[in-house]
């Protein structure tokens, strides 16, 4: 709610409400608990896209500053912040499943450099939380890369894809997103 005063309009870009109260949950739970530290909250993948099915994992990137060098303290971290997520999960499990909720937690400074699944959110990322447009611009910035590489996605029958970063690309010349 806090973050519907604030203009931010997530809930209508995920058509799979059911989703959607374990998602407030973690947020509130991520801005409670990092304040001023958390930087961005990302929704990405399969229910981002409103194409979630029963093996579906929450995927999020978030990103908080001054985090521990150690990935594994990193997670701990998040666990901590988000302690009694079992009962909605739970939940949920009635419906479609438990759905596994598989964070990517990130400085700002490791979030500045593209990732390969960053283009897993080029398309259909759902921004629920930006401090300063932090991730907007981001990936704002890899959309132009791959425009003037003259990148495509290319789906296939089965619903998969993957990118053509390159149509033309020369033997041994390397692409830098």
């Amino acid at each position: 709610m806090a973050l519907q005063w604030a203009g931010i309009y997530w809930r209508d870009k995920i058509p799979q409400k059911e989703y959607h109260s374990l998602i407030e949950f973690i947020v509130a739970r991520l801005i409670e608990s990092f304040q001023e530290k958390l930087v961005s909250i990302v929704l990405f993948g399969s229910i981002a896209q409103g194409k979630a099915g029963e093996e579906s994992d929450l995927d999020l990137l978030i990103v908080i500053k001054d985090l521990p060098e150690r990935y594994s303290d990193r997670l701990r971290l998040f666990n901590e912040a988000v302690k009694g997520i079992e009962a909605l999960r739970l939940k949920l499990w009635e419906k479609r499943g438990i759905p596994l909720v598989d964070p990517t937690i990130l400085t700002p400074e490791d979030a500045a450099t593209n990732h390969p699944f960053y283009l897993d959110m080029v398309d259909s990322p759902v921004i629920i939380f930006d401090r300063g447009e932090f991730m907007k611009k981001t990936l704002e910035e890899l959309k132009n890369k791959l425009k003037k590489l003259k990148a495509k996605k290319v789906s296939l029958a089965d619903g998969k894809w993957y990118w053509e970063l390159k149509p033309e690309i020369k033997k041994g010349e390397v692409i830098e997103l």
